[in-house]
């Protein structure tokens, strides 16, 4: 059914490529000036930035090398384009979508230049810690809630075709 409603590719474009940027920014200022495994607190011990480099997956996982986790990503990219083509998507919807296309491709540009991801979010209490993430992957985390938000309780008649 078509609504008339236009999809907003330039939407998605710009919030995706704010999401890449803002990641490339934030990895490349650790990296300047963070030696490895160093950490500043920013809020007592509950927020620090750690410079860690993940050759694995989500949450530390090691499931495959590098060229698993670049080709796990690629295929997720794809699959997202397509659903993100298929289906009808409200804004919440679409702008999680642009977020974890952004979310991904700074991830991916990770592995393609150096083999493995640029981490330095590190929250926790002691030694109790989560582990130590980026803007992408926090781009991923929010763009995932938001889809689910729009599929749990959004009507499907309030999105654009």
């Amino acid at each position: 059914m078509n609504t008339g409603v236009q999809f907003p590719w330039g939407k998605i474009a710009a919030l995706t490529a704010g999401v890449v940027i803002l990641d490339r920014i934030t990895k490349n200022a650790v990296v300047s000036y963070l030696n490895y495994g160093a950490s500043v607190k920013v809020v007592g011990d509950f927020f620090r930035l750690t410079y860690v480099q993940n050759p694995g997956g989500a949450f530390g996982t090691r499931l495959g090398g590098n060229i698993f986790y670049i080709v796990a990503a690629s295929i997720a990219l794809f699959v997202l384009i397509l659903w993100m083509i298929k289906h009808q998507h409200s804004t919440v919807g679409i702008t999680g979508l642009a977020l974890m296309l952004g979310g991904a491709l700074g991830n991916l540009w990770d592995r393609f230049t150096i083999g493995r991801v640029i981490d330095f979010i590190d929250v926790g209490v002691g030694a109790t810690r989560w582990p130590t993430f980026n803007i992408a992957d926090s781009a991923i985390t929010i763009g995932i809630c938001l889809l689910i938000i729009q599929e749990l309780f959004l009507p499907p008649t309030g999105r654009a075709e």
